[in-house]
């Protein structure tokens, strides 16, 4: 590993502005039931507020991605952090379904970048070798923010009020760029070592082979019960489950430890299992499937307890669990498809492929729920049987499709014959 003065102190700093971050995005799920009744809003209102998070944010993400490869990340994170705070601002003086739905636009413009050009900001700074863990430790941030949402805020919005609330997230985002600003650094790892050293290729032979395909698609799937956190999560637990505030910070709050351990534990074991000389499918690419498969089994699974609270929480967590150890296998999986010139654009694509679940998720659940009569039960009923079949079909189908390391020796292969093609020795 490098020892750059700053190497440590930038990635403690990328994990503190993801923590914020996940912090900003799950605070709606947790004041959704204040907000829907201080704003005198419906089921699909309600619904619409939490889907317009989404409207622009894949298109910004890929935006800025493209932008990563050449703007330093850490004005580009400069610029976010800010936007961020200016969001939830104006949340916290919302009158009205137009101006929250506004500021939700505004958060999924500065937030849709944030997973990938955080990756990307790591990544500066280790080798190939070392990112795996990279990406572990920012998407451990992502829960540790929820961890921290979980025991902090459903007892903030209840007794601080949830404007209050928002506020305080915003001036969370303002601080952090007062550090960040002045003790901020770029990585050059990339700079100063060869480790792009595979033929260049063009965006569509990136983008368009099997494999990018097969995990952005297993990736979009994965990520739909997900979005549930950014939205539904505190109707589901508490009118769909039954649980009262305190009881359900409780719950997520050993959810998040669960997630944490068990990310770190399997991490731990595919990093070993490389060094040993596992190969790249049975150590990167199996483990997320087979947890995939698990999550998607015990979604179906909630249909079938009748109501039966234990059960319940134990499936749902089961479930979460499960399906959030794809997401840094899968970043690390899109950073080995693809050469450093591409990868603050290639990640941000995928991470927009991804994230395109938000569009439709929350609106979705809101319709469900009306169309159940207005019973939460029964609508997450149904959204988390059509989350599980999805993601049993999908899993099964990438275990026959999905070769990262097949694939990216075939596109050198490729384009090491175009480019013999086309020099002036082969004419």
């Amino acid at each position: 590993m490098m020892t750059q003065p700053y190497q440590r102190f930038t990635l403690a700093m990328l994990m503190m502005a993801t923590i914020i971050c996940t912090a900003d995005k799950l605070i709606f799920a947790f004041a959704g039931p204040s907000i829907i009744r201080d704003l005198d809003l419906s089921p699909l209102e309600f619904g619409l507020a939490g889907s317009a998070f989404f409207f622009i944010y894949s298109i910004a993400g890929v935006a800025v991605g493209f932008l990563a490869n050449r703007v330093q990340t850490k004005w580009i994170l400069t610029g976010m952090s800010l936007i961020w705070a200016v969001s939830q601002f104006a949340v916290s003086f919302a009158g009205s379904l137009g101006t929250l739905i506004a500021a939700r636009l505004l958060l999924g413009a500065g937030t849709g970048p944030a997973t990938a050009v955080t990756q990307h900001a790591g990544f500066k700074w280790y080798a190939p070798n070392e990112r795996l863990g990279v990406s572990t430790m920012i998407h451990v941030s992502v829960i540790i923010g929820g961890l921290v949402a979980s025991a902090v805020l459903p007892l903030a919005v209840q007794h601080l009020g949830w404007r209050t609330s928002f506020l305080l997230l915003g001036l969370a985002s303002v601080g952090w760029v007062g550090l960040w600003l002045p003790f901020g650094r770029e990585g050059t790892v990339d700079a100063h070592a060869s480790v792009d050293t595979s033929p260049k290729r063009s965006y569509r032979q990136t983008l368009l082979n099997k494999s990018f395909v097969m995990i952005s698609l297993l990736g979009f799937i994965g990520g739909v019960p997900g979005v549930v956190g950014f939205s539904w999560l505190a109707v589901f637990l508490q009118e769909g489950v039954g649980l009262n505030s305190g009881q359900m910070s409780l719950y997520l709050v050993c959810l998040a430890l669960t997630l944490m351990f068990v990310n770190l534990l399997v991490m731990a074991g595919s990093k070993r299992a490389l060094r040993n000389g596992t190969s790249f499918q049975k150590a990167m690419v199996w483990p997320p499937l087979f947890a995939i498969m698990i999550g998607g089994a015990a979604y179906l699974g909630l249909r079938y307890v009748g109501g039966n609270m234990p059960m319940t929480l134990a499936l749902y967590l089961i479930a979460s669990v499960a399906s959030n150890l794809l997401p840094p296998f899968a970043f690390a999986i899109v950073a080995h498809l693809c050469g450093a010139s591409q990868r603050g654009a290639v990640l941000a694509i995928y991470n927009g492929i991804v994230t395109l679940a938000g569009i439709v998720t929350p609106g979705l659940i809101g319709y469900m729920i009306s169309d159940m009569g207005g019973d939460a039960s029964a609508g997450f009923d149904q959204f988390f049987t059509l989350c599980g079949g999805m993601a049993l079909a999908v899993s099964i189908l990438a275990f026959m499709v999905l070769d990262p390391e097949k694939t990216r020796k075939r596109l050198d292969l490729d384009c090491r014959m175009e480019t013999t093609l086309r020099s002036p020795a082969s004419s």
